[in-house]
């Protein structure tokens, strides 16, 4: 622990796999999904960052809970860039997706919450 909590950011990735025990999916997405919808509704990030988060994720594992929200916020957003729909329809998106991450939000530790 030690190690980790001085290494630098290109040290980490190493120094993590040398950690005893299996990777918890569930707790990694669970973590990147509250920290994704900590990071939007921060400000932090816009819908386009939301989008490569969720499309990375679905990318990764496409059956991750909640199931294919990254691929549907990409197609709402890809759609608006293309012409065919409005950024009232990628609003819409957006805040079905922010729907679906607040239990993931909700469950961050307090540490890393913004605001």
């Amino acid at each position: 622990m030690l190690d980790l909590s001085f290494c630098t950011d290109a040290d980490a990735a190493f120094l993590l796999k040398s950690v005893p025990g299996e990777i918890a999916q569930n707790t990694v997405y669970g973590l990147l999904f509250g920290l994704a919808y900590n990071a939007h509704t921060t400000g932090t990030i816009d819908a386009w960052g939301l989008r490569d988060i969720g499309w990375k994720a679905y990318a990764d594992d496409p059956d991750a809970s909640p199931e294919h929200w990254g691929l549907n916020l990409d197609l709402a957003i890809e759609t608006h860039i293309d012409g065919f729909a409005t950024i009232i329809d990628v609003d819409t998106a957006v805040s079905e997706t922010l729907t679906e991450l607040a239990p993931f939000a909700d469950a961050l530790p307090d540490v890393l919450k913004c605001g």
